[in-house]
C-alpha cells in the first residue's frame, strides 16, 4: 500500500480536468491518498463569466461541482484557504487547520488582480473592487443590484480596457442597460476594432484620473498570489512561479 499523499492545491480549471478524467478513468488515477484544497466546494467556470455577469446564467449553472468530482475520483475535498509552502520540507500551511505533508504537489491557484496603485482619486475604498477573486467581485456587483433600482444606477467606471476589461463593460451593459457606464482605457486601448461596438452599447471610453465618486471595477491584469514568491518559489514579472517544460518547479521536481 503506498504511503503517498498528493495535495491538489486550487480547484482550477486543471484540477478539475484531472478529476474528471480520473472518475472516468479510475485506472489512471495513481495510488495512495490524494487531497483538494479549495477554498470553496465549487469552482467558476471561466468561459460562463461573461454571461454570469450578464445576468444569462445563475452562478449554480456557471459553477464546477468540486465536491461531487472529488467523490467520483476517490479524491478527498479539504475546504480551506491556503497560507503558504514549506518547499524544503514538502508541509503545506492552512488557515485555521493543522499543517499537512504531502510527497508530490500540484499547484493550481489562480491568480489576482494586478493592482496598478492609486490610478483614480475616490472618496470610498468600498468603490473599488477588484475583478478577482471572481467571488468578491460577483457579490459587489449584486450590493449595487440590491442599493438601487434595477436599471437606473448611476455612473459605473470599468479600469483596464485590455480584453478582460472590454468583455467585463460589454457584459454590465446587458445587466444593467440604462446605468453610465464608462471604460478607462491608456491610449491606444482598448483595440480599435471594439471602439465601435463600445460606442453602439453607450459605453464610454475616458483617459481621465479625476473619478471621485463613481464606484470603479478594476480589471487591470493579473498577477500570481504574493505568498508564492514569500514560499521561495523563483516567479516572473508577474509573480508565476516559474517551471521546466514538464511543469515541474525548477530544483523541486515533486513540486508542479
Amino acid at each position: 500500500m503506498s504511503s503517498d499523499h498528493i495535495i491538489l492545491a486550487g480547484g482550477g480549471h486543471t484540477h478539475a480536468l484531472i478529476l474528471r478524467r480520473w472518475a472516468m478513468h479510475a485506472h489512471l488515477r495513481p495510488e495512495g491518498q490524494i487531497t483538494l484544497i479549495n477554498r470553496r466546494s465549487t469552482t467558476i467556470y471561466s468561459g460562463m463569466v461573461p454571461g454570469l455577469i450578464s445576468g444569462k446564467y445563475t452562478l449554480d449553472e456557471a459553477s464546477i461541482d468540486l465536491r461531487s468530482l472529488s467523490k467520483q475520483a476517490g479524491v478527498s475535498l479539504l475546504i480551506g484557504e491556503i497560507l503558504g509552502i514549506d518547499i524544503n520540507n514538502n508541509v503545506i500551511f492552512l488557515h485555521d487547520r493543522p499543517p499537512i505533508k504531502f510527497t508530490l504537489l500540484s499547484i493550481d491557484v489562480g491568480s489576482e488582480t494586478l493592482k496598478e496603485g492609486d490610478l483614480i482619486n475616490l472618496k470610498s475604498r468600498d468603490l473599488d473592487m477588484n475583478i478577482k477573486p471572481l467571488e468578491n467581485a460577483l457579490k459587489w456587483i449584486e450590493t449595487l443590484d440590491h442599493k438601487n433600482t434595477r436599471n437606473k444606477l448611476g455612473a459605473i467606471t470599468i479600469v483596464g480596457a485590455g480584453l478582460s476589461g472590454v468583455e467585463i463593460a460589454m457584459a454590465l451593459r446587458k445587466r444593467w442597460p440604462l446605468c453610465d457606464l464608462s471604460l478607462k482605457a491608456n491610449i491606444g486601448k482598448p483595440i480599435f476594432k471594439f471602439r465601435s461596438a463600445l460606442q453602439s452599447l453607450n459605453i464610454e471610453i475616458v483617459n481621465s484620473k479625476e473619478i471621485t465618486s463613481a464606484p470603479i471595477l478594476r480589471c487591470t491584469g493579473s498577477v500570481g498570489p504574493k505568498w508564492l514568491k514569500d514560499c521561495g518559489f523563483s516567479v516572473n514579472s508577474t509573480g508565476r512561479i516559474l517551471t521546466t517544460e514538464t511543469f515541474q518547479v525548477i530544483g523541486k521536481s515533486n513540486i508542479f
